[in-house]
């Protein structure tokens, strides 16, 4: 199944899918660029489903959806994590769910992680596709763009780029800020220290006093803060940072 449709086409694509107990598939990928829409999708099927819930993978370690997945579903576990063993728990407890996951690109907390391609491939082949015995039927929202998906992946509906949403590009902004939303997007972790963010600025060739930074950080539409958080600078989109970095 490889198609490309709008989102309300895709919303009730979805739905129609996850009440019919005769569908060939018992995982779907929901693919697109950024800005297309997926997890406004996600969230409405969530919203709209009574047995379904939503997850969000963002910067999260396979092990980490996983636990997500488990406290979702409701099923009790201890400290052992073999896969085998909690999918034999899901199916003793002989459910009929919908879950959700957003953001599966983002997974992992670095830039060259294979999070991504890690977590929709343990989900599907592990609990998405014995879908009779496990009761649970998965949606995944990824972005081939970004993390291509692998081969064996047929079921795949796509978003295409909404003609409705163009974010301004950083190529209008000054030299220098855009030299620092570089840095940040040049950085292996997706969120730094405002110290780190300014030695990064400075092998670009880019000097910032930290108040400059944090004025920047706090004024830019590109950066998000997180004022309690250990590392508190990020991009606000990470789907810049891969135009950034071209």
């Amino acid at each position: 199944m490889h198609s490309q449709s709008s989102s309300h086409e895709i919303t009730a694509q979805i739905r129609s899918w996850a009440s019919d107990a005769s569908a060939e598939h018992r995982f779907l990928f929901v693919d697109g660029p950024a800005a297309s829409g997926k997890t406004e999708v996600l969230r409405e099927v969530a919203a709209a489903v009574p047995e379904a819930s939503l997850l969000d993978a963002t910067g999260l370690s396979t092990e980490e959806v996983v636990d997500g997945l488990m406290q979702t579903l409701g099923v009790p576990y201890g400290d052992y994590r073999d896969i085998g063993d909690l999918v034999d728990n899901i199916r003793e407890r002989r459910l009929s769910r919908l879950v959700l996951v957003t953001n599966v690109q983002w997974a992992g907390r670095t830039r060259s992680t294979t999070e991504a391609s890690r977590v929709g491939d343990l989900l599907a082949r592990t609990i998405g596709s014995p879908y009779q015995k496990t009761g649970v039927r998965l949606v995944l929202e990824v972005d081939s763009g970004i993390h291509p998906l692998s081969s064996w992946i047929r079921s795949v509906v796509t978003l295409p780029p909404r003609p409705d949403v163009v974010r301004p590009g950083t190529r209008s902004l000054p030299v220098g800020h855009r030299t620092a939303l570089r840095a940040l997007a040049l950085a292996e972790p997706r969120s730094l220290r405002l110290e780190e963010w300014q030695l990064l600025c400075s092998a670009l060739g880019s000097r910032w006093e930290l108040p400059e930074l944090q004025v920047i950080a706090d004024e830019s539409e590109y950066v998000s803060v997180d004022a309690h958080g250990e590392f508190p600078v990020a991009l606000a989109h990470e789907s810049d940072a891969y135009a950034l970095r071209s």
